[in-house]
């Protein structure tokens, strides 16, 4: 770049904590290294932002209770837009981009959420926009427990993004997914003329040394604890495990729930074998990760959304040199298959874990855990950084 070029300056929007939202980090990482400008809007923790890159703090509004119902009715009788706009949410996002007043080459809008104000931003500087689809929303649903709050999630709100998707997503001049089977749907769904780009939520390279099993084989959850992620099936599935089976799982999120996962390993007499630990930093994960044995990620098929995903812990995992244990859900059980660096699970039941698990041995997970090494020179975002340029012509 002569000293007469101006750089190029591009916009990443994601209503998320930008400073521990691994993918949106690493996208602006790629754009920095292009010699990007990157600014990333969203909603700062209070932590120094990575070097290259900007922070425009977007103001979180945290839901009241008084919303649900107001809400949930105008996205099911108002214009998607009119709805979109009366959310608070988009407001204060409004808000922090009319304060801001910078200019920018091209913005990235982080799911459908953001794609209505990545769109005005472009029209208003005359620039093109993409988006980065992280789920599957119009059959986005996770089940709860609570009626209202599962029948306003599957059709209100389902509804709504496949409005707002219906809306914007012909508009993009790119779109982004996380897996082939979204990017189908996706392309079928909004009769999209180019196939969304598929940019797997990898991890930069990390070369990890191969560390054997020893005499105690460590299976490691690590995610959000929540009732979603059916871990009282892992614990159920312990009691029926050989003894040298013990399980880690680690991550943010509901108290109660986590006292509750930790009041069924007491009942069923597993508790020495099941640990709970603390979550760890976004740099630290791989290299806490590579402690365990077997990465773990079996869960319930409740919606299409479900059944296609390809979670950044798949993937941390094996870059982390772990064998993985996973649902038979058609884009993981892809990839094991692939690179035979795991097993896969039929269905989200202690017996059926159980089974697959006991039947390892030391030398298979040994095995599995080399092969998932030599799948992580693969599965990394120096790869996937290229394809996302590529998607958004950039």
């Amino acid at each position: 770049m002569t000293v007469t070029e101006k750089r190029k300056h591009i916009c990443i929007i994601a209503y998320k904590p930008l400073e521990c939202a691994p993918r949106i980090l690493r996208q602006a990482r790629s754009f920095v290294e292009k010699g990007w400008k990157v600014t990333l809007a969203g909603f700062a923790t209070g932590g120094q932002p990575p070097a290259g890159m900007r922070v425009l703090a977007i103001e979180k509004i945290v839901p009241r209770r008084c919303w649900t119902i107001p809400q949930a009715l105008a996205r099911l009788l108002l214009p998607a837009d009119f709805a979109w706009f009366l959310h608070p949410q988009n407001r204060a996002a409004r808000k922090a981009f009319h304060h801001d007043g910078e200019r920018y080459d091209y913005i990235i809008a982080h799911d459908w959420i953001c794609a209505p104000l990545a769109c005005s931003l472009a029209a208003e500087q005359g620039i093109s926009f993409g988006i980065d689809v992280h789920e599957y929303a119009r059959e986005e649903f996770c089940p709860t427990g609570h009626w209202l709050r599962d029948f306003l999630g599957k059709y209100a709100h389902g509804r709504h993004a496949d409005a707002i998707q219906r809306r914007y997503f012909p508009l993009a001049s790119g779109i982004t997914t996380v897996c082939d089977g979204i990017a189908d749907f996706l392309q079928a769904d909004y009769r999209l003329a180019v196939r969304p780009g598929v940019v797997r939520s990898v991890p930069f390279y990390e070369a990890m040394p191969f560390r054997p099993c020893g005499e105690k084989i460590r299976i490691l959850y690590h995610g959000c604890i929540d009732p979603s992620r059916k871990l009282e099936v892992l614990i159920q599935a312990l009691q029926k495990m050989d003894d040298r089976f013990e399980i880690e799982i680690r991550g943010p999120g509901e108290a109660r729930y986590r006292e509750e996962l930790m009041r069924l390993a007491q009942s069923y007499g597993v508790q020495d074998r099941a640990h709970f630990t603390e979550t760890v930093s976004f740099t630290d994960i791989i290299r806490v990760a590579s402690q365990a044995d077997i990465g773990y990620e079996v869960v319930d098929e409740y919606s299409l959304q479900h059944r296609f995903m390809l979670p950044n812990k798949f993937f941390e995992n094996t870059m982390a040199g772990l064998a993985l244990c996973v649902s038979a859900f058609p884009e993981m059980k892809k990839l094991v298959e692939t690179y035979g660096h795991g097993i896969y699970v039929d269905a989200c039941e202690p017996g059926m874990i159980a089974e697959k698990l006991n039947a390892l041995d030391a030398e298979t997970i040994n095995r599995m855990k080399q092969n998932a090494l030599m799948a992580a020179k693969d599965l990394c975002w120096e790869h996937e950084g290229a394809a996302m340029c590529r998607a958004y012509g950039l």
